[in-house]
C-alpha cells in the first residue's frame, strides 16, 4: 500500500521530505502531530514513518458505512470535534501502549489560510499524559495544492518538513507548562511567506474557485455572500470590486480595491462580523441561507433528515426551519468537510448542507459568541 500511495503523490504533488530521516529511524509508541492543510495529510505524513500510525478522526467520517469500514482496516480512531470525549483518549492509549503510533491534529480542524491555528488545550494534556516521543511534520505547499475551499486539486510541490518537538526524556519529565512552551514554538507555520519568493506554480483553471465559500463578506459593500469566482478572479455581485488570486495566496484588487492576503482578509472578515453582531438588534437575522439540507442524529450514528428550507442567525441564537435556539443551547459548532456545519442542539445533532454557499460564515459568527 505505501509504494503506490507514495508513487502517487510523489507524482502528483512532487512530494518531498526536509529532515524526514529522524521519522523514518524512530522505533516504538510516538505522537504524530501535524499542520492539518489537506484531506490525504495521514497518507502524505504517513509516508514518512516506518512505525504504523493510528489516526484520529472525526466521527462524522464514520457516518457513512462504507468509509466507516475503510477508516476501520487502518485503525482510524473517531472523535467528536469540540466535544469531550474520554473514549477516544482510552483508544489513543492503548495504541501506543501496544507500540505504534497515534497521529493527531492538534488544531482541531483544516486550516482556512494555511497558516498553522492554536493548538488545543487537550492537545498539550495529551502529550502529558502520553509521556512518548513528539514528532511536529510541517506541511508546506499544501494549501494551495488543495485549499479547503477548493473543488479540485492542484498540481503543484508539497514539502514535509519533520520537527522533533520532544525526545523520550523530555515527554517522560517535561510539566504541561514546558510542553506547551515547546510545542507553541515548534508548531509555527506561516504559508504565505513560505510560498514568498519560490516560484511555484499550482496548476489550475479554476484557481479562485469557489473561494466565497471562505470570502463570504465583501470588504467594499458589507454584502454578505454576494462574492462569486470564476477562473482566477473573483468579484462581488452588489458592488462590483473585484480581485484575483495568485499562487501565494495573495489578493490583488482589480477595480481598485486594495491588495491583501487571504489571511488578512479573513482577520478583517471577522472584525467586520463582529461589528454587525454589536450593532444589530438582538432578534435581527444578520444573514441566512435557503433550500439548507438539515439532518439530525448523534455521534457517528447514521444521520436522518429533517427537512430542507431556511436556516439563519441573529445576536441572540439560530434559526432553523420554524423553530429558533438560543446561542447557549448550541455547542460544538464547527465545519466538517468542506461546507457541511455540524452542532449540537442540547443533546441532538444537527448537520446544515450547504451547497454554493458558505459553511464557514456559522462556524465564524459562533465564535463570536
Amino acid at each position: 500500500m505505501r509504494f503506490p500511495v507514495g508513487t502517487f503523490y510523489r507524482w502528483k504533488y512532487q512530494l518531498q521530505g526536509e529532515n524526514s530521516q529522524i521519522a523514518w529511524d524512530h522505533r516504538g509508541p510516538a505522537l504524530i502531530i501535524p499542520n492539518h492543510v489537506t484531506i490525504p495529510d495521514p497518507f502524505l505524513v504517513s509516508l514518512f514513518f516506518r512505525i504504523p500510525i493510528a489516526w484520529v478522526a472525526s466521527d462524522a467520517n464514520f457516518r457513512n458505512k462504507t468509509m466507516a469500514f475503510l477508516l476501520s482496516l487502518v485503525g482510524t480512531i473517531p472523535i467528536a470535534k469540540r466535544m469531550g470525549d474520554t473514549s477516544t483518549i482510552k483508544d489513543m492509549m492503548m495504541t501506543l501502549k501496544s507500540g505504534k503510533g497515534v497521529g493527531i491534529f492538534g488544531e482541531g480542524e483544516r486550516t482556512w489560510d494555511g497558516n498553522t491555528l492554536p493548538l488545543l488545550p487537550a492537545t498539550y494534556k495529551l502529550i502529558r499524559m502520553a509521556k512518548v516521543p513528539v514528532f511536529v511534520p510541517i506541511i508546506k505547499g499544501g494549501y494551495m495544492a488543495l485549499p479547503r475551499w477548493a473543488n479540485k486539486p492542484r498540481r503543484g510541490p508539497i514539502t514535509i518538513e519533520i520537527r522533533q518537538a520532544l525526545n523520550s526524556q523530555e515527554a517522560a519529565t517535561f510539566s504541561l507548562e514546558q510542553i506547551t512552551e515547546r510545542m507553541n514554538q515548534v508548531f509555527q507555520h506561516r504559508e504565505e511567506e513560505y510560498l514568498t519568493g519560490k516560484g511555484f506554480i499550482y496548476q489550475s483553471t479554476e484557481l479562485a474557485q469557489p473561494i466565497e465559500l471562505i470570502l463570504f463578506r465583501c470588504p467594499q459593500c458589507g454584502g454578505y455572500q454576494t462574492i462569486t469566482s470564476r477562473g482566477k478572479t473573483f468579484s462581488c455581485t452588489s458592488c462590483k470590486a473585484s480581485w484575483e488570486l495568485s499562487h501565494t495566496a495573495v489578493i490583488t484588487g482589480i477595480t481598485g480595491t486594495t491588495s491583501t492576503t487571504i489571511s488578512q482578509w479573513l482577520e478583517q472578515q471577522r472584525q467586520a462580523m463582529a461589528s454587525d453582531k454589536s450593532s444589530a438588534p438582538p432578534n435581527e437575522i444578520i444573514f441566512s441561507d435557503d433550500n439548507v439540507d438539515i439532518w439530525t442524529g448523534y455521534r457517528d450514528n447514521p444521520m436522518k433528515p429533517l427537512g430542507k428550507g431556511r436556516v439563519g442567525v441573529s445576536p441572540s441564537g439560530m434559526y432553523i426551519l420554524d423553530q429558533f435556539h438560543e446561542w447557549n443551547q448550541i455547542k460544538g459548532m464547527n465545519v466538517v468537510f468542506q461546507n457541511q456545519v455540524d452542532f449540537y442542539v442540547n443533546d441532538t445533532l444537527y448537520s446544515l448542507k450547504l451547497t454554493t454557499t458558505s459553511g464557514y460564515k456559522y462556524q465564524e459568527f459562533f465564535r463570536l459568541i
